[in-house]
């Protein structure tokens, strides 16, 4: 199969698995807006911030080095070594973080600390199980699980907060039974535990993943002061109740994150399956390219929309996000384009480099945050990650072309800007007549303008639909 059938297949399989899990999230605003405090949900997402720095950080983000050395497997046994010697390497990770967050829980003594420590052991298990699908090429089983997962999140969720009158003690409850309902579905498709056999311990192995691993580790830290830190900043010098409205606004964002993460999901794994040097470098700027003109394009469309749904979606106490969201977008963007050039690195087994510039990047974060939250207040987050992504990227295509050509298409990032300024202006103005006429407009711009891009894609699709009839 070649590059541009792989990426399409499993974009599309991880699309159905992801794209519930951004519309209930958003479907969902107005609930968590009417029935959930501002400083409530502030803390809550403050919470799962953290999380995401420090359980990469103490389990090493393993579940990166199973699908890495797995995909170089051949066979099923081969596979199976590498699963069972990362959940040797979980096991022994999870004593160390139970012991580190008991410490930690008996002296801060913070609020919903049972929730949060069952919502990180559940994580990383089903962070462990989807890298098993993926594995094994069960692209399907990673969709419909996370669909079923979504719906029980969902149901539970709501049922919750009404039960525990608005407490945030649901929205963790719901996460967690939807990891727990998507690790057993796995389980029961694809015998992870019960494959298990610690005769397949392998010393070597377990030094190769650790060692692939520690960067990574590192990498969730530089990641976390990248945009993490950003809501401990936020929190700490204008309260949960702005963290609580900046998370709104980032929820508003999902649309946009859902192709991002779809596309980063399926390139990753494709681009970890390449060898030969010239194809690499075709794809990678390929690749690289139409990501930029794609979710460029999709940027500038949903900007109008936004401007018109929103009223109907957030509670008054919300709304001051309003002004923000076009930045919030803007620094998705930037920060999806240095997404899709990281992955480079970990396929060529050279992680310190985006180790390297992650430091690069979070610095430049910490010093535009802290500089001016005080002057600009909520807006010096997104323009901080902004500036900081930016600069990601050129420090990124300086240590790529390395080891391997990457060029960034000039004429492509003017066409974005001149758009996303049209754009902003019609937004701002706040008339949803002009956002709607905006909106059509854009789409006809954006499909002449990529063209040749779309048409590829529908001539994918249509080679994918009849291979069926004739299978059939």
């Amino acid at each position: 199969m070649n590059i541009a059938n792989r990426l399409f297949k499993t974009s599309v399989i991880y699309f159905i698995g992801q794209v519930f899990t951004k519309l209930i999230s958003f479907i969902l605003l107005p609930l968590y807006t009417n029935y959930v405090k501002v400083s409530d949900y502030g803390y809550y997402d403050l919470s799962i911030s953290l999380l995401s720095v420090v359980v990469p950080v103490v389990f090493m983000e393993i579940w990166t080095a199973t699908l890495r050395f797995s995909l170089e497997r051949e066979n099923d046994q081969g596979k199976r070594i590498v699963v069972n010697n990362s959940l040797i390497i979980a096991s022994f990770f999870f004593l160390i973080y139970f012991a580190l967050y008991s410490l930690t829980s008996i002296a801060l003594n913070f609020s919903q600390s049972i929730w949060i420590f069952l919502y990180s052991i559940t994580w990383v298990l089903q962070l462990i199980y989807l890298s098993v699908t993926r594995t094994y090429g069960k692209n399907t089983l990673y969709a419909s699980s996370g669909v079923i997962s979504v719906a029980v999140n969902t149901f539970i969720s709501i049922i919750a907060v009404f039960m525990l009158n608005g407490s945030i003690s649901a929205l963790y409850i719901g996460m967690i039974a939807s990891f727990i309902f998507q690790v057993i579905i796995i389980e029961i498709k694809l015998p992870v535990l019960r494959n298990f056999k610690l005769d397949d311990f392998d010393k070597t192995l377990c030094i190769e993943l650790i060692k692939f691993s520690l960067p990574l580790s590192f990498n969730s830290v530089i990641n976390w002061l990248l945009e993490g830190c950003n809501k401990l900043i936020i929190v700490k010098m204008l309260g949960s109740v702005a963290n609580g409205i900046y998370a709104i606004g980032n929820r508003l964002s999902t649309i946009l994150n859902l192709l991002v993460s779809v596309f980063l999901l399926s390139w990753q794994e494709s681009i970890f399956r390449l060898t030969d040097r010239n194809e690499k470098k075709i794809i990678y700027n390929l690749g690289i390219n139409n990501f930029l003109k794609a979710i460029g394009g999709c940027l500038v469309i949903l900007l109008p929309l936004i401007s018109v749904v929103f009223p109907y979606l957030i509670r008054q106490d919300y709304r001051v996000v309003y002004g923000l969201i076009p930045l919030l977008l803007l620094s998705i963007f930037a920060n999806a384009l240095c997404s899709v050039i990281s992955p480079l690195f970990a396929a060529e087994k050279q992680t310190k480099y985006s180790f390297y510039s992650k430091i690069i990047m979070s610095m430049t974060n910490l010093i535009v945050i802290l500089s001016s939250i005080n002057f600009i207040g909520l807006y010096a987050s997104p323009i901080a990650l902004i500036t900081a992504n930016v600069i990601g990227i050129i420090v990124q295509l300086k240590m790529a072309n390395k080891f391997i050509e990457i060029t960034l298409k000039i004429n492509n990032i003017f066409f974005f800007i001149i758009m996303f300024i049209i754009a902003t202006c019609f937004y701002y103005y706040r008339n949803n007549l002009l956002n709607i006429i905006w909106f059509f407009f854009s789409l006809i711009i954006y499909y002449r303008y990529m063209k040749d891009f779309i048409h590829g894609i529908l001539n994918l699709v249509l080679n994918q639909f009849s291979k069926r009839k004739e299978i059939k």
